[in-house]
C-alpha cells in the first residue's frame, strides 16, 4: 500500500510508470486511433524460433523480442511505410525497471527491399524480453516489389532452405 501517494512505497511502481508513459504515447501518437475506426490490426512478423512479433498501429511499429533470453542486434521486420522511425516507448527503459539496452533517441531507416511481404524493412536492435514502439517521423517513397519474400540467408543468418518471412535468428 503507498501510504504517502509518491508511489515509491508500491510492489509495482515501475509498472505505474510505465502505465502512464504508454497512455502519453497513445494521445501523443495515436497507438489507438485505429481501434477507434474498427480498423484491425495485422501482425506481418511472427517467428516462433525468435520470439519475435512486429505490426503496425497507423503509421506506428511495433516490435515485440519476447525470447526469455536472446537479443538480436540486427533483426529485420517489415514495414509498410518507408522513411525513418524514431524510438518513442521502450519498456527496457531504466525508468520502467528495464536493463536500458537502448539509447531513448535511438532512430532507424528502413532499407531497400521488401521484408515480411511488406514494401520495405528496417533492422532494429531488438533486445531480450522487451517491446519497442517506433514513430513514423520522416517518409519516402516504398519499393514496387511489395509482395517479395527473402530467405535468412539474405541477411547473413544461413540458409534454412526456403522461403522465410521473418528477418532473423535459425
Amino acid at each position: 500500500r503507498d501510504v504517502n501517494g509518491a508511489g515509491k512505497g508500491l510492489f509495482y511502481h515501475d509498472l505505474e510508470r510505465f502505465d502512464a508513459a504508454l497512455l502519453k504515447c497513445d494521445a501523443s501518437h495515436g497507438l489507438l486511433v485505429a481501434n477507434k475506426n474498427e480498423e484491425r490490426k495485422r501482425v506481418h512478423h511472427i517467428k516462433d524460433d525468435t520470439g519475435v512479433l512486429a505490426f503496425h498501429c497507423g503509421t506506428n511499429l511495433i516490435v515485440c523480442n519476447l525470447h526469455p533470453h536472446e537479443s538480436y542486434p540486427y533483426y529485420k521486420v517489415g514495414s509498410e511505410f518507408g522513411g525513418k522511425y524514431k524510438l518513442v516507448l521502450d519498456t527496457d527503459a531504466t525508468e520502467f525497471g528495464g536493463h536500458g539496452r537502448l539509447a531513448a533517441n535511438q532512430s532507424a531507416s528502413t532499407e531497400n527491399g521488401a521484408c515480411d511481404w511488406q514494401g520495405t524493412g528496417v533492422c532494429l536492435y531488438l533486445p531480450s524480453r522487451s517491446a519497442q514502439v517506433y514513430a513514423l517521423i520522416d517518409t519516402w517513397d516504398v519499393p514496387d516489389e511489395l509482395y517479395s519474400t527473402h530467405t535468412d540467408n539474405d541477411f547473413g543468418y544461413g540458409s534454412d532452405g526456403g522461403d522465410d518471412t521473418g528477418g532473423g535468428g535459425e
